[in-house]
């Protein structure tokens, strides 16, 4: 997997998610403020899926909790 300037923890993170396929790459992608945005490209069969991560800044966003449920309800509002 080519990795570079990615944490090394961003692999059992994706793990954590219903990603299918396998792992291909995952790349810094832009160049944000506060959160680290990373693009993750996965393979299953001949077809390649490509997936947004961002970790968020806890020195910025205290409760992640909060935040998280904010941003659930707003989701689903809309």
């Amino acid at each position: 997997m080519s990795h570079d300037a990615c944490p090394p923890e961003l692999e059992s993170v994706i793990a954590a998610f219903a990603v299918p396929g396998r792992l291909v790459s995952a790349a810094p992608y832009g160049n944000g403020h506060i959160n680290q945005t990373f693009l993750v490209v996965t393979a299953e069969s001949a077809r390649t899926r490509r997936y947004i991560f961002q970790r968020i800044n806890h020195r910025i966003f205290k409760n992640v909790p909060a935040l998280m449920e904010n941003i659930r309800r707003v989701t689903s509002h809309v």
